[in-house]
């Protein structure tokens, strides 16, 4: 892992797992809030972060709807 893959993948651990502000990271770094910004950026874009929304819990897959109407089985 290049340097700035590595620089990107750290801040980007502390902001998402640690929940650490980009503000604080950019006080540990010593860089601008800016900076890290665009390291978080770079993260996403090159794969090292994946973002996901899960599905909408409200929508139900045709086997749990039949369920549900067969059975009535509710969540």
């Amino acid at each position: 892992m290049g340097r700035r893959d590595r620089t990107a993948w750290e801040m980007a651990r502390r902001h998402y797992v640690e929940r650490m502000s980009m503000e604080a990271i950019a006080e540990e770094f010593e860089v601008s809030r800016s900076t890290v910004s665009r390291h978080l950026q770079y993260a996403r874009d090159v794969g090292l972060v994946e973002i996901r929304v899960a599905d909408d819990p409200d929508e139900y897959s045709p086997a749990v709807r039949r369920l549900v109407q067969r059975w009535g089985i509710r969540a």
